[in-house]
């Protein structure tokens, strides 16, 4: 019988059902795949008192969890009832802080477990449902009689929630998830016909975000990270337990893989544009490990440009339209090590700190006037940008243009880049002028304003760990890795300076002091143009 069923079961004794598993038990095929993916050190904080989700704390008494917080914001709900912080205190299986875990889903239970009221949303109810299934052995194993009953009976209440109002999630990840929850309650139970036909289901909604992930999905790369990591934990308890996948979900799996791959730098960190957190280090490594490394990457995910050559790597934001701030902005990689980055999410650092990151002058891009240009969020990021990825045998090149400052500036932006073969060479070329004969007339009014012509700025934010040397010459600056590594920086028609900046770390409590590289130009007439160079110095 499945768990949801044993839960309602009249002929077992309760103390059965609830034993928890002895240590040399392998975990049921269903559940491993759900496993394994908690932190040691955050479940050990979280019982001390401090509490962390994308940049942001909250400090509560030790063993204590705000449930009821009227202040918390709804992602700060959504991760306390979620109750996905049940990861983090499985992995402290042998220690006696897990004990911490249990007790606050037990509270839970007590306070919210009616069905109705603060976490009863489909996406909550599905992730709680999740969580209990995989560690419910360690949720009762020091449970009172009391406490075990109730527990079985909310968890059935949950499943038959998810099985009555799935249908009414909204299309995309909120409604595989209920899915996913609804499918594990009886994925193991004796009605295989219904199983089939959520089977179906799952992979008719998986169908649907492969034909609008840009709009289901938002752009969001940690998005795209989750929706993987849920088609390939179903796939391997489905598999797990004898089920043949629907092909509709065996195809989403294959085409959202290597796009999360293709998404991800050396170090295994999400690309960071427009405000957007990396995520948890570790976790998109974990999913990639079990999907298997594409030898290929596509070209354009969500909106984003890839470039890799060795094992150097080059994101960009090539959207169109112009409702992010991070146009044409790009990550450059080496190996492991981040050299050029964005600022990321400023979330958890007060308004002007959100606000900051999504600005222009918080991404390895082009600004005018030291500003930000116009944000519309009107505007459709439908249709393909003007992108062109290609390789030849000795490198490869990416040119993008962008039209996010014609409507404030009336100028066309455009960036071509140029990674050696070896991937220890980037060059660089950012040409911006006015595109049509209207746009020569806007501009032409900032150029007699400006007087002596207004400056255009190149930004390259370097990651916290990589040191500024000045170059020997004007026009160079040497950076230095951890590992010892130097490049060199060099341009040509600019100026370099360096200014002081700010990286939003998720996996850290406080912001980290960086610095900008900033390559100032002037426009000759109508044009503006700025050559560089990122090049790897190799001992001699």
């Amino acid at each position: 019988m499945g768990v949801v069923e044993n839960a309602v079961g009249t002929g077992m004794p309760l103390r059965a059902l609830w034993r928890a598993p002895e240590p040399a038990e392998p975990m049921s095929p269903v559940l491993a795949p759900w496993a394994g993916r908690g932190s040691p050190a955050a479940a050990r904080r979280m019982a001390r008192g401090i509490w962390l989700l994308n940049d942001q704390m909250i400090e509560t008494a030790p063993g204590a969890v705000p449930w009821d917080d009227r202040l918390l914001s709804q992602q700060w709900v959504d991760y306390i009832h979620g109750q996905s912080w049940l990861d983090d205190f499985a992995a402290l299986r042998d220690e006696m802080s897990w004990c911490a875990g249990a007790r606050w889903t037990h509270e839970w239970i007590e306070e919210f477990g009616s069905g109705w009221g603060t976490g009863w949303t489909m996406q909550l109810a599905a992730r709680r449902q999740i969580r209990w299934l995989c560690h419910r052995g360690l949720l009762l194993s020091q449970a009172s009689d009391r406490e075990a009953a109730r527990f079985l009976r909310v968890l059935g209440r949950q499943a038959r929630f998810l099985a009555w109002r799935w249908r009414w999630s909204p299309v995309g990840l909120a409604r595989l998830e209920a899915l996913a929850g609804h499918l594990l309650s009886l994925i193991e139970g004796p009605d295989r016909g219904q199983v089939r036909f959520l089977k179906a289901a799952f992979g008719r909604e998986a169908a649907k975000i492969v034909g609008s992930e840009e709009q289901l999905l938002g752009r969001n790369p940690a998005n795209l990270l989750r929706l993987v990591d849920l088609l390939s934990a179903m796939a391997s308890s489905l598999e797990g337990v004898g089920h043949t996948l629907d092909q509709r979900h065996a195809n989403a799996l294959a085409h959202f893989g290597p796009r999360l791959a293709a998404l991800c730098h050396g170090d295994g960190r999400l690309a960071r544009f427009h405000g957007a957190a990396a995520g948890r280090l570790g976790d998109a490594s974990r999913v990639l490990e079990q999907l298997g490394s594409p030898k290929v990457f596509p070209e354009r995910v969500l909106g984003y440009g890839r470039l890799d050559c060795a094992e150097s790597a080059l994101i960009i934001d090539a959207a169109p339209g112009s409702r992010f701030a991070s146009a044409l902005a790009i990550e450059f990689s080496c190996g492991k090590q981040p050299l050029l980055v964005n600022s990321g999410c400023g979330l958890g650092f007060g308004v002007e700190a959100q606000r900051a990151a999504r600005q222009t002058q918080a991404h390895s891009t082009m600004s005018l006037f030291g500003s930000s240009h116009d944000l519309n969020p009107a505007t459709e990021c439908t249709g393909r940008p003007e992108m062109t990825v290609c390789k030849d045998g000795s490198s490869g090149w990416l040119i993008a243009l962008s039209d996010a400052w014609r409507a404030s500036h009336g100028v066309g932006y455009r960036r071509r880049l140029r990674l050696s073969q070896n991937g220890l060479s980037l060059q660089g070329e950012e040409l911006v002028r006015p595109q049509t004969n209207e746009d020569r007339h806007r501009f032409a009014k900032l150029l007699k304003r400006a007087g002596q012509g207004p400056t255009f700025e190149v930004r390259f934010i370097l990651h916290p760990s990589v040191q500024v040397l000045h170059g020997a010459r004007a026009g160079e600056m040497c950076l230095r890795l951890p590992n010892e590594q130097r490049w060199r920086l060099r341009c040509r028609d600019a100026v370099l300076s360096t200014e002081a900046a700010l990286f939003y770390d998720s996996a850290r409590l406080h912001r980290r002091a960086t610095k900008t590289i900033v390559a100032s130009g002037r426009f000759l007439e109508y044009l503006g143009r700025i050559t560089w160079s990122l090049e790897a110095v190799l001992p001699s």
